[in-house]
């Protein structure tokens, strides 16, 4: 009896010897996991740090880049004065003032935004500003306006400024996103301040369809709150091809007048497109226009096909929008802290409604 109860009690502390190390084990276990994925968690989410420089690509005034944010403002560059060399890269900075650096950028600003000029013996500064989003195309609206630390507007040669859309670079004409406004802010011999506030008002994103108009048809006509006036035909011919430099004698273009409100005008843009016999639509290759505030805007769109080919107009419209990036540096290497401010579009992509309104009679 001795002997049996003396190996009952080695096992039982053999058993109990087991149960300890097992309960250690799965005890410590998990909390190691839980500890290695507090530390992993700790690290992912560490703040950057605020000495941290930001990357050449991302300046500091409007970062938003992806649709459904504010456009980017770039690039600043001052237009060369001298004709001769303005082909060459320009010094271009950020709106903080950093200089631009990185390979990318350098690339883009190799490509050619165009020149602006004033009156033989004027002595205008012309500014370029170089904003950038994904939905910005080549129907994309943009004006600025450049104000100084009171609010006041800074006003020079150019009326409402000017813009153009470069498309990449050589071999890469499709590239889009990309929209350059050149505004002067003064003479040359005026003190321009180091640091502005921009004043951007744009258009890009999805269009809606108000309505359609038959591609033949007489007089005038309404569709939704836009006067159509007429449709004219221009066969090309020795004058026109000297005026315009582009084309052939014997094309045939369809113009449209039309004719908004200003005000009206003024919040939405308008967009008309051609929607041929056999389906295609065609956007307008040229178009011009004229307003008056409190008044009227005269706009005409140019169509490089005879009337008789087009099956229907399309008018379509979408929101001008405005965004002001403050304290922005205007010589490189005064360094500002911007910031912009206001109202970004929703997040589509360009497009149109696939729904129509009935052509109007």
């Amino acid at each position: 009896m001795n002997h049996s109860s003396h190996h009952n009690r080695r096992v039982q502390w053999h058993v109990g010897v087991i149960l300890a190390a097992v309960f250690v084990a799965m005890t410590v276990w998990p909390l190691s996991i839980i500890k290695a994925d507090e530390t992993t968690m700790s690290s992912a989410t560490q703040p950057t740090r605020k000495d941290q420089p930001p990357a050449a690509s991302q300046p500091a005034a409007g970062k938003q880049t992806e649709a459904g944010q504010l456009p980017q403002l770039r690039f600043l560059v001052w237009q060369k004065e001298d004709p001769q060399i303005a082909h060459e890269t320009p010094v271009a900075w950020q709106p903080d003032g950093e200089s631009i650096k990185d390979e990318t950028d350098m690339k883009v600003l190799q490509r050619r935004a165009g020149t602006m000029g004033g009156g033989a013996g004027e002595t205008w500064r012309f500014l370029h500003l170089w904003f950038s989003h994904p939905d910005i195309d080549s129907s994309t609206n943009v004006n600025v306006k450049i104000m100084d630390a009171t609010g006041k507007e800074l006003t020079g040669s150019g009326g409402q400024g000017s813009s153009s859309y470069p498309r990449g670079e050589r071999g890469n004409p499709d590239d889009s996103g990309w929209a350059v406004v050149m505004r002067s802010p003064g003479k040359i011999e005026d003190e321009i301040p180091k640091s502005v506030d921009i004043v951007l008002r744009y258009s890009l994103g999805l269009w809606e369809e108000v309505g359609t108009l038959g591609g033949v048809f007489e007089d005038s006509a309404t569709v939704d709150v836009i006067t159509v006036e007429k449709a004219e035909e221009i066969i090309v011919d020795q004058a026109v091809l000297d005026r315009t430099g582009d084309g052939k004698i014997g094309d045939v273009r369809t113009y449209l007048h039309v004719v908004r409100d200003y005000d009206i005008a003024s919040q939405m843009q308008l967009e008309i497109v051609a929607i041929m016999l056999d389906g295609r639509e065609v956007r307008p290759d040229g178009r011009s226009s004229s307003s008056s505030p409190g008044g009227t805007e005269k706009a005409r769109f140019r169509f490089n096909a005879p009337q008789s080919d087009i099956q229907r107009f399309a008018f379509r419209v979408r929101p001008i929008r405005e965004a002001t990036y403050k304290n922005v540096s205007l010589e490189p290497g005064t360094i500002t802290k911007p910031e912009a401010v206001g109202d970004p579009p929703p997040a589509a992509t360009p497009t149109t409604k696939p729904a129509a309104k009935p052509a109007a009679k």
